[in-house]
Parts: C-alpha cells; structure tokens; sequence
C-alpha cells in the first residue's frame, strides 16, 4: 500500500520516541476493502482514516507505532499496544475513548469477518475488544487506564503533541 492509493487531507504530529512524527490523515470514503476507523503503520509512514474524531487520532497512530516499533521484536500483543494507548489518555477523556476503540475493534472483527481470518487477526481483535468491554462493563480502570508496569515502561517518555 502506497500513499498515493490515498486521498490525503491532511497532516498531523504524535510525540513519539522524544520526536514528532508526522501521520497522514486520509479521507475514509477513498478506503475501499478496509473497516471504518481505519489506521495503519505504512512502513513508518502512519495513516489515519478521517472517519476518527480528530481528538483520537494521535493516541491511535501512537498505538500503531508502539505495535510496529516497540513490540515487533518483543512477546508484545497488539493489547499491549492498545494499553500503552490508554496510559497517554487524560482521565476525563478516557471513558469516552474507550467507548470509542470498543467501537473501533466492533467494526475489525466485521471487516476480519468478513474477508477471512489472516494470521489469527480475529483473535487479536477479539482480545482487545473483549479487553475494552471488560473495561467499558466495569469502569474499572485505574489511574491511566493500566497497572501493567511492563507496558507502562514502554510509553514512559512518549507524551502525545495536542
């Protein structure tokens, strides 16, 4: 996938690693095969969906790098990047975004159910869905979002550009 199968409409910054890096926001009704919310890693290169309320889309291209670049190599689950997600969220924000990535993982398991279970991706999203119901359900969130020091760790310095 290249940057030009792409309607860009626009740029945006995510503090990332001590640096800004920059994403692309692309207009969701150019996104043909792909669930609604749509994010991707692109190489290095992120892309975001406009359908994504603007206010969530640097904390979703922060969560797709902390996938690509600091759990690619590791034990590292795309849970454990959602987590990492919810850590930079600000607690008056946080119920609402978890309602809205419930939302996000909804409309993935229709997409992955719909073109075929590649490399287990249904169970990946289901984890994290079911991990954001949990969540949604109960309310029971601590401080942050996670107790979980180990992906804690992880976004330690990486504090989102507003």
């Amino acid at each position: 996938m290249s940057l030009d199968d792409f309607t860009v409409v626009g740029t945006e910054d995510v503090m990332f690693d001590y640096k800004p890096r920059e994403y692309s926001v692309v207009s969701g009704t150019d996104i043909k095969g792909r669930p609604r919310f749509f994010v991707d890693y692109n190489d290095g290169k992120p892309i975001i969906s406009d359908e994504v309320p603007s206010e969530y889309r640097a904390l979703m291209v922060f969560g797709e790098l902390v996938l690509a670049e600091k759990l690619a190599d590791s034990r590292g689950t795309r849970r454990d990047s959602l987590q990492a997600e919810l850590i930079c969220v600000p607690e008056q924000r946080l119920r609402d975004y978890v309602k809205f990535r419930l939302e996000t993982y909804r409309e993935l398991l229709i997409h992955l159910a719909r073109i075929g279970n590649g490399n287990g991706e249904i169970e990946k999203a289901r984890e994290c869905y079911n991990f954001l119901h949990d969540l949604n359900e109960n309310y029971a969130i601590e401080p942050n979002g996670v107790s979980d020091t180990r992906v804690r760790s992880l976004v330690d310095s990486n504090e989102l550009v507003d």
